[in-house]
């Protein structure tokens, strides 16, 4: 289901189920929210370099909320 450029309940390609996710005309995805098997033995797992693409995993029990942000075709300040 589609709503302007938000996308919600799709799979991802991984087999996840996409939540939500955002992405602009013409362009990659922006941010999304998914929900997939468990990643890790950590309870959260956060991204440590927050540029360009990261991914943040909160494990609940067998499942994993997964945060993603991706800013590759953001434009410069000032461009």
């Amino acid at each position: 289901m589609r709503i302007g450029n938000v996308s919600l309940f799709n799979r991802a390609s991984d087999g996840s189920i996409m939540l939500a996710s955002y992405q602009k005309p013409n362009e990659c995805w922006r941010w999304a929210v998914s929900l997939g098997k468990r990643n890790g033995n950590r309870m959260i797992c956060r991204a440590a370099h927050r540029t360009h693409q990261w991914h943040d995993n909160y494990n609940l029990g067998r499942w994993s909320i997964c945060i993603s942000r991706q800013d590759y075709h953001l434009r410069p300040a000032g461009a």
